[in-house]
């Protein structure tokens, strides 16, 4: 078997999911791991075996004792080596076809990297830092924020999971939900499919093609009888059942209709159905899909972001953005101009249900959404070339092919555009208007903290995870000030002199615990004054939860938060499939999690 047939063979199933394009942007990206943590090494593990094209690890720590503990990807005869270069060594084998030079390890100091030679890190499609402190996360931030790139922080502490990611826009060609209702253009056919349903009625069928007719055709002729007496297009829900009760009534009239006149050569109707029929009871099932569906709010607010862009910048075409991100708003103002000129439709989909209907209908069917799909893909197409501009030469700077085009304006109802605000950590050195905002939303959903911590998450309200947020805060400003964790007996093993996040803590004596928890209690007395959070928070048990974690890491939870680290970046990176915006918290005390917006 050739290279490329083991590795379409290898990855054949989730190519089935996400598509060949996804997965070649996929593999032509460089992900970068800033300290090579539990977490992180977990992460990491499952973009490679997706086939991620390219990683580099920045760790200046080398392998201790304490990593054979809780990363499965260090082993003894690693001890006292670069932790970087371990961890690299133990990853690769688990993509069959990336090559050795794109698999590289980095034994440095990662925020000393950052600030002496910034230009290293501009190279990476995305970055997760691992397990470090704010005050690390904050200048990583600051620099994605700058540079265009994407950032996801996934941090370990103790029983609690932690993932934030920031991209400063996030395109979605595909976000995968299900529109609210998929429009089908029942309410107004184009005319190829009204001309179907015309061929179709149920006066002009046999007596055995009665029960083979799809409901969406049915639906369509109901519709029409409908409007010829109520002069109307639209029912209320006052008259669905008028609507279901006259279609039923014309069905059985026309098939009855049928029988007496039935030629006996095309069938004995002893083996026929009767009415009510399997195909209109699911056209009652769809009754909702009757109505005139509007424009997705999803799309509305693509529209609206693109007129925000134009008056900006006074073109959709930014020569200086990335390619992909040039495509989508190419795509994204010639859908609008498609909308515009077709009375607020999107363009048609091919792709329809499955429906109790015989093969040649439901095949005929099927032809007419295809045809009219590859219609308006065309008229999208032609409306691309009006925001691209050409070179000096006459030739274009975008070419757009049809497929491409095709594959948009298909699934233009589940088209997206995110902006991400920064990381939120609480330990910005500069406060805005904006983070000020986001405070008062944290303490919204934080509220009161009862003073016994399970009595607190017993409420299953997810939002109240949210309070761990200001509370590893507050573990990161202690570390600050006593250059370790609270709860922490020692320094803990050294990263890089930058970061300095424990692998290990020993057992503090009963009088160091209680004296870290008040002083623990009084920074997160501070912090929420400062941020505006509730001081219930500072007088509650999880504050001596907090220190009881010691700053420690456990296989168990890194194993969680890794999984999501891999699926968010697949999702950032492919731009398929709606990704976390923008904050996910994993409390393992009672198996809980929040995701949400900070």
């Amino acid at each position: 078997m050739s290279n490329k047939d083991l590795k379409s063979t290898v990855y054949d199933r989730q190519v089935r999911v996400w598509g060949a394009n996804a997965q070649s942007l996929f593999e032509n990206s460089h992900i970068c791991l800033v300290n090579a943590s539990a977490s992180g090494t977990e992460a990491l593990k499952s973009l490679i075996l997706t086939g991620v094209g390219a990683f580099t690890v920045v760790d200046g720590a080398v392998v201790t004792e304490a990593d054979l503990g809780k990363n499965f990807f260090v082993e003894e005869a690693d001890l006292g080596k670069s932790r970087a270069t371990s961890i690299v060594e133990h990853l690769k084998v688990h993509n069959l076809f990336l090559k050795p030079e794109n698999a590289i390890a980095v034994h440095e100091d990662p925020i000393k990297l950052l600030k002496t030679s910034p230009e290293f890190y501009s190279k990476f499609s995305l970055i997760i830092v691992s397990s470090c402190p704010s005050d690390i996360l904050n200048e990583f931030t600051a620099f994605c924020a700058n540079t265009d790139i994407i950032l996801i922080n996934v941090r370990n502490y103790g029983q609690l999971g932690i993932v934030q990611s920031f991209v400063k826009e996030q395109c979605i060609f595909d976000s995968r939900i299900t529109p609210p209702f998929t429009d089908f253009r029942i309410s107004n056919p184009w005319k190829e499919l009204r001309d179907l349903a015309e061929s179709l009625q149920p006066e002009k069928l046999d007596a055995s093609d009665h029960g083979r007719m799809p409901w969406l055709v049915l639906m369509i002729n109901a519709l029409d009888l409908w409007e010829k007496q109520k002069g109307k297009r639209t029912i209320s829900y006052q008259e669905r059942k008028e609507f279901e009760e006259m279609t039923t009534q014309w069905q059985k009239a026309e098939y009855e209709k049928a029988v007496a006149s039935h030629d006996p050569s095309k069938g004995n109707l002893d083996f026929q159905f009767s009415p009510p029929f399997e195909n209109l009871d699911e056209g009652m099932r769809n009754i909702h899909r009757l109505a005139k569906v509007e424009l997705p709010d999803e799309t509305t607010h693509l529209f609206r972001l693109l007129e925000e862009r134009e008056a900006r910048m006074k073109t959709v075409f930014d020569p200086q953005e990335p390619e992909l991100r040039q495509r989508f708003w190419v795509l994204t103002a010639a859908l609008r101009d498609f909308v515009k000129a077709n009375n607020g439709l999107l363009p048609v989909s091919p792709t329809i249900p499955d429906m109790v209907s015989s093969s040649l209908f439901y095949g005929k069917l099927r032809q007419t959404f295809a045809a009219k799909a590859n219609a308006d893909a065309q008229q999208m197409l032609e409306l691309t070339s009006a925001y691209i501009p050409a070179t000096g030469t006459g030739e274009p700077l975008l070419v757009m092919t049809f497929e491409e085009v095709y594959n948009f304006s298909t699934k233009a109802g589940m088209t997206l555009c995110l902006n991400y605000a920064p990381i939120l950590t609480l330990t910005e050195k500069t406060e805005s208007e904006a983070n000020a905002a986001r405070h008062s939303n944290l303490a919204t959903m934080i509220g009161e903290v009862p003073d016994q911590v399970m009595d607190y998450f017993s409420l299953y309200e997810p939002e109240h995870n949210a309070v761990w947020i200001p509370l590893v805060a507050a573990a990161d400003i202690f570390r600050q000030r006593h250059n370790r964790f609270p709860g922490q007996a020692n320094s803990g093993d050294v990263v890089s002199e930058a970061v300095d996040n424990p692998r290990h803590a020993a057992v503090v004596s009963k009088e160091d615990f209680e004296k870290d928890v008040e002083d623990l209690r009084t920074i997160v007395q501070e912090l929420c004054k400062q941020k505006g959070l509730s001081l219930s928070i500072a007088s509650s048990d999880l504050v001596r939860e907090t220190v009881r974690f010691a700053g420690g890491e456990l296989h168990s939870v890194s194993a969680i938060v890794g999984g999501v680290v891999a699926q968010e970046a697949f999702k950032l990176l492919s731009h398929l499939f709606l990704p976390l915006d923008n904050t996910f918290v994993y409390n393992g005390l009672p198996g809980v999690v929040f995701t949400g917006k900070l």
